[in-house]
């Protein structure tokens, strides 16, 4: 997203975490507290400002609009070997448990109207782990894709026996098809849909990859390059604030990947005004290396 893509009178309050280029000046003595009118006046007029691959948390008070926060699983002994993991139920690694903690000091700031979890131990040891209010609740359409016959196989082993093969084209023999988790997915989105506020959904890689391709009128099939690590965050929103404009307002992010308690040396902050609601803008370079293996987007 661009600066020349966002007008700044659309500006939505409930906007948590985007990703754009930040337009802030490198000088010690311009790091202050911006008033709403610098940061639309940034935002209008780019080319006043010096551009910085940066990565913008936004922390409201309040949220207006749905947002769907898709948070994977930690990591299993599945997910490290790159077994395809559906209705096995694994626990956590002890990597994946503390990996679910971040996660909860990740989104400790945002105020979630709902948070729901897959009925599989891996997603609700995270959901636990991450400790989000309010009390969770069980949604079993959050479970994964039901991998059939292929279930704890390596892409390895299954293209032995079906070379090419793809699970979002071709789904498994005796599991979902992709007509099938096409159609849950939509359902699920159809009931998210009529919430209020954030939701907090704890599940699992390749159901959260068709939830995001659904999410954006997107086939089943072209949701297959959506990498999806463990223990990352997603956020499912609306481009403009608009209910006909959904988008991708976060993907595939690790939990550590944007948290730091000790603000960097070189990271802004500014604060603004409107409508009673404080909007806090967090600058942290994107190039900041988190400290942990991405996990196998196969074990999911």
């Amino acid at each position: 997203m661009s600066a020349q893509e966002l007008n700044p009178d659309l500006v939505p309050n409930d906007l948590h975490i985007i990703s754009l280029p930040a337009r802030v000046s490198s000088q010690p003595e311009t790091h202050k507290l911006l008033e709403r009118t610098d940061i639309k006046s940034c935002l209008s007029t780019p080319d006043s400002c010096i551009l910085t691959p940066y990565s913008c948390i936004l922390t409201p008070d309040a949220c207006t609009s749905p947002r769907l926060y898709l948070i994977r699983h930690g990591e299993t002994e599945w997910s490290l070997s790159g077994q395809y993991t559906g209705r096995t139920d694994l626990l956590l690694t002890a990597h994946g448990e503390a990996a679910a903690r971040k996660v909860g000091e990740r989104l400790k700031n945002v105020s979630f109207a709902h948070v729901l979890t897959s009925p599989l131990q891996r997603a609700r040891q995270t959901c636990a782990r991450a400790a989000l209010e309010p009390t969770p609740e069980i949604e079993p359409n959050l479970i994964e894709w039901d991998n059939g016959d292929y279930e704890g196989c390596t892409l390895a082993e299954i293209r032995e026996v079906q070379p090419e093969w793809n699970l979002f084209r071709d789904g498994a023999p005796n599991g979902e098809t992709p007509v099938q988790i096409s159609d849950r997915g939509d359902r699920l989105l159809a009931h998210l849909r009529t919430f209020d506020g954030n939701v907090a959904l704890f599940s699992h890689g390749h159901l959260c990859r068709v939830l995001a391709a659904r999410w954006i009128g997107l086939s089943v099939e072209q949701a297959a390059p959506f990498l999806l690590n463990t223990a990352s965050i997603s956020i499912l929103s609306y481009a403009h604030g608009c209910p006909d404009e959904p988008a991708i307002a976060l993907w595939n992010s690790e939990a550590d990947e944007l948290f730091n308690p000790a603000p960097m040396p070189n990271s802004v902050a500014a604060k603004g005004i409107q409508n009673n609601v404080k909007v806090e803008i967090k600058f942290t370079p994107t190039n900041a290396k988190p400290e942990d293996k991405f996990g196998c987007c196969c074990g999911s």
